[in-house]
């Protein structure tokens, strides 16, 4: 059964151009009760991927983590820097319905919604200057959504995201409250596939009851002695 699992939270670093690792757990003790352990998320707005690596009582550890998402809001309104970009994703199924409101304190957010087939169907978009941003669609595909809230200028806004199931509209929602003298971006910040590396490297796994784990002597059978030549002058 399953002895010890090790946490890694990662967030996406613009700098850094890839999933950053910034915190670990080390290794816990797992005993099976209770099934859930408390995890505390860093304070970032956006999406956090959280990877879980295990390691049995024989000190066998899984080759490839478990993996999961989770939306970070802030409880407070969010402040962005011109052309900084905020992600967020959600895993819909086809008819269900997002809608999405960005409501500026001040400045100017823009907010965008990339689906998985974004290549052939382009992305749900809400640019408008000094009112409320509105996104609101229909999945059209199985997958992940990536929600993007980009600054168009230094803005603070709140930001509110509703999930629902299938209802009476059939179709997505055709590209909406656009800026007409503002451009729009081709590309999502990142692509919406983008996942961290699962190739971490992983401390040690803790010692098992199957290990001894204080240095000792071997047995005198097993026991082997190497003679040297000694020259004296």
């Amino acid at each position: 059964g399953v002895g010890a699992v090790h946490l890694v939270e990662y967030l996406y670093e613009r700098g850094a151009d890839r999933w950053t690792p910034l915190q670990w757990s080390g290794w816990m003790t797992y005993t099976g009760v209770p099934t859930t352990i408390p995890w505390r998320l860093l304070p970032a707005p956006g999406v956090h991927y959280l990877l879980a690596w295990a390691v049995d009582k024989a000190g066998n550890i899984s080759l490839a983590p478990g993996q999961t998402f989770i939306n970070y809001t802030p409880p407070t309104p969010d402040a962005i820097d011109a052309e900084q970009t905020r992600l967020y994703r959600y895993r819909l199924k086809t008819g269900e319905q997002l809608s999405a409101f960005l409501l500026p304190d001040q400045g100017d957010p823009d907010l965008y919604v990339w689906a998985p087939d974004h290549e052939q169907r382009g992305p749900w978009v809400t640019n408008l200057r000094d009112s409320v941003d509105e996104i609101g669609f229909v999945a059209p595909v199985d997958g992940v959504y990536q929600l993007e809230i980009t600054g168009y200028t230094d803005a603070v806004y709140r930001s509110v995201v509703e999930v629902r199931p299938g209802g009476p509209r059939l179709t997505p929602a055709a590209p909406s409250n656009l800026a007409p003298d503002k451009p729009l971006r081709l590309e999502p910040y990142i692509p919406v596939a983008a996942e961290p590396f699962t190739r971490y490297g992983l401390p040690l796994g803790p010692a098992t009851d199957e290990e001894d784990t204080t240095a000792s002597a071997p047995p005198p059978e097993q026991q082997h002695h190497i003679y040297l030549p000694y020259m004296r002058k």
